[in-house]
């Protein structure tokens, strides 16, 4: 149709009063659609107006044809719902009614391989509601304008509910529009509803006829009862679906809707007048005593789920270290979750994370100080292991020293409870759970110092067998060996323990300089002024990085 034909045809829709909001797609949208459709899809158009979207589909389909003459048309048997008698009256005649008034129409029984709506935008939350509810489609794809989409709560749970995949796959501002304009910016959205079986599966994940029969006839039998791991999964699907710049604004919106909920469930009790629920046996103090609870577990919920996200932090943190920042973590769970108390947290956070992370570096270097794991300093004249006969670690008279590159932890008499055993055995089994801390420590301190690994293995251990630590680059970390004693014998990356000398020097105030260092340490200068300073902090720009 030419632009003239369709001024003409707006024209008389508005003097008919049958202008439902009529906004015909554009090429460039349909274009985005014929993409992802699959050949011989059968599509439904609700709201179909003069069924032009169906002719920009067929065009494209001739392009394709003329470009290879194998290749099969996507487009096949057309359906349309669409209200305007004047509209209805321009469709092709390949293209089968099949209802008018959307409102009163279900689409459970209307079984086709794709859907396709641009509704009128003062009703589009309802219709998309609708549409994603009922389908009973492979795929639907809908315009919608990008606020009505990002701020509806309805339809994020609607998606939830049909365990269904979205994503956005254009935008388009209707005031670049080739037809009639309007000041909207719109998001074409395919949402997938089979998108976990095997690929031309025309089967559903969630029955369309399943869920609306649910939702007229909701079951009054036996509670289902979710696990955790259940719990845990729906709810980060919901947090997938909420709009929001980062991982803390979309917690708030999911807390205040939750907690809204809450409210207004105990304000509708609260209405049934009192002599009611003493009938059912219900006691005004149960339900005082059942609403602390319910609001302490969500306040918990939304606290625990952002402590969880903060592991680009925790992860760098030593074991003692960690109990350290949660215990003071947890203590924030009284408060209302709000994006507002959210950023203070975490930027207590960073503003500790750096402390903690030199604190435990020294605490980790002063457990690991043992007669066998030292060597003095070049200018440490007086140094003796005799020291380690009459002083305890941490007097004065220990002090200016570096650990060795090889290194011995003594499980004494606290070893693998299987000692005996020819099995390999797992760490998870070793009595002294200060040593195996203190192991994982060690190598949490690795990863602080730029040597990124990949991780400390717990099983499969053989006594007397060496095995090896890789770092991320492939280079060898560590060679570790386990004996039936309970004994760890450790050869480490001597650039490691360089770095590891230098920073502990550094904290404890032995060294000053990285010239220092050099001459005391006996290495190159040039490792020093690499290896000074290079414990890892943690900066607030990362402060974004750190929520997405």
């Amino acid at each position: 149709m030419t632009k003239q034909s369709n001024n003409t045809l707006v024209q008389q829709l508005k003097e008919n009063g049958e202008d439902f909001e009529f906004y015909p797609t554009t090429a460039s949208i349909a274009r985005a659609m014929y993409a992802k459709l699959d050949a011989g899809s059968n599509i439904l158009d609700i709201g179909a107006g003069n069924g032009n979207f169906f002719r920009l589909l067929e065009n494209m389909d001739r392009e394709r044809k003329s470009r290879d003459e194998y290749a099969k048309l996507k487009v096949g048997n057309k359906y349309a719902i669409e209200k305007s008698t004047i509209l209805l009256n321009n469709l092709d005649s390949d293209v089968a009614v099949i209802g008018t008034d959307f409102s009163r129409q279900t689409l459970i029984d209307k079984k086709v391989d794709v859907i396709f709506s641009n509704p009128p935008y003062s009703v589009a939350e309802k219709w998309v509601v609708k549409i994603i509810r009922e389908a009973n489609a492979k795929q639907a794809f809908i315009v919608i304008p990008l606020n009505v989409w990002n701020s509806s709560n309805a339809i994020r749970e609607s998606i939830v509910a049909r365990d269904a995949k979205a994503e956005c796959i254009m935008e388009y501002d209707y005031r670049d529009s080739e037809f009639r304009k309007a000041r909207t910016t719109v998001g074409v959205y395919r949402v997938n509803f089979n998108h976990s079986l095997a690929w031309g599966s025309s089967d559903i994940k969630v029955d369309p006829f399943d869920l609306w029969f649910e939702n007229q006839f909701p079951s009054s039998g036996e509670k289902t009862i979710k696990t955790k791991e259940q719990a845990d999964e729906e709810f980060k699907k919901r947090m997938e679906l909420v709009p929001g710049r980062n991982l803390i604004e979309r917690l708030e919106t999911m807390y205040n809707e939750e907690f809204a909920v809450i409210r207004e469930s105990y304000e509708a009790i609260s209405k049934i007048p009192r002599t009611l629920l003493e009938e059912l046996g219900i006691k005004k103090e149960s339900i005082k005593k059942s609403l602390s609870l319910r609001l302490t577990g969500t306040k918990n919920k939304y606290w625990n789920n952002l402590f969880q996200h903060l592991n680009a932090i925790t992860n760098r943190l030593t074991s003692k270290s960690r109990e350290k920042m949660e215990k003071k973590l947890t203590s924030s769970t009284c408060v209302d979750y709000s994006a507002e108390n959210a950023y203070a947290v975490v930027c207590w956070v960073l503003k500790n994370a750096n402390s903690y992370f030199d604190e435990q570096l020294v605490d980790v270097y002063q457990n690991l100080t043992r007669e066998e794991n030292i060597k003095p300093y070049k200018s440490n004249q007086r140094f003796t292991h005799d020291c380690f006969r009459y002083n305890r670690f941490g007097d004065e008279t220990i002090k200016n020293y570096k650990l060795d590159y090889r290194l011995i932890l003594c499980g004494r008499s606290c070893c693998l409870s299987r000692e005996y055993s020819s099995d390999p055995v797992s760490l998870d089994d070793y009595d002294n759970r200060t040593t195996f801390d203190l192991i994982k420590d060690l190598f949490t301190i690795a990863s602080n110092l730029g040597f990124e690994h990949d991780g400390f293995p717990a099983d499969g251990w053989e006594y007397g067998k060496a095995r090896s630590i890789a770092m991320k680059n492939g280079e060898t970390l560590a060679e570790v060996k386990i004996y039936k004693n309970g004994n760890f014998h450790f050869k480490l990356k001597i650039e490691f323990m360089k770095a590891f000398n230098v920073e502990a020097g550094r904290l404890l105030g032995w060294l000053k300089t990285p010239q220092q260092a050099a001459e005391e340490l006996e290495i190159k200068p040039e490792e020093c002024l690499k290896y000074f300073q290079s414990n890892t902090q943690i900066t607030s720009g990362k402060l974004p990085l750190l929520m997405q």
